[in-house]
């Protein structure tokens, strides 16, 4: 928008004309890019927020997870202990449907699979970025690096030899 001001002579323009709208011009544009750039760390540190608050979902479920196959493994091996003490009595061959029962309890799997919505995002959307802690960012990759390695146990375990 122009300013009009009203002048002796309308066809002459002094120097101070052309600085004053040069410095109008120069202040509108950079308080145009500093309230775009505040704005930008504004949703930026927003979206942080909400990868973190996401990410600590992941990790409970994941935790609960871990508990549950935790307490399977315990379970496990209590079943183990009982087929054992049949197959090491006086008559194995008595008590063969409950030897059969407890042996198919065993050789079940049980797999940890871990809620990787969140870090799938960061990885790919480039969010570890948002991620202004660097120590955060730092454990978020070495958990990462963990669940990449009981997934390369897990598969290793049960391909055949």
């Amino acid at each position: 928008m122009e300013v009009h001001h009203h002048s002796l002579h309308p066809k002459e323009k002094h120097f101070k004309h052309y600085l004053f709208e040069f410095l109008m011009l120069f202040l509108s544009v950079s308080a145009g890019f500093l309230v775009e750039n505040l704005r930008e760390h504004y949703v930026e540190h927003k979206r942080e927020k909400i990868f973190i608050r996401s990410y600590v979902e992941d990790l409970k479920l994941d935790t609960a997870s871990i508990t549950d196959n935790t307490e399977l493994r315990n379970s496990k091996t209590l079943i183990m202990d009982s087929l054992i003490k049949l197959l090491n009595g006086p008559d194995p061959n008595k008590d063969g449907r409950s030897a059969y029962y407890y042996g198919s309890r065993v050789t079940r799997s049980a797999f940890f699979q871990s809620n990787d919505r969140t870090i799938k995002q960061l990885k790919n959307a480039g969010g570890l970025r948002l991620i202004r802690n660097q120590k955060a960012s730092n454990t978020i990759m070495e958990y990462d690096r963990a669940i990449d390695y009981i997934n390369y146990l897990q598969n290793s375990r049960d391909q055949p030899v």
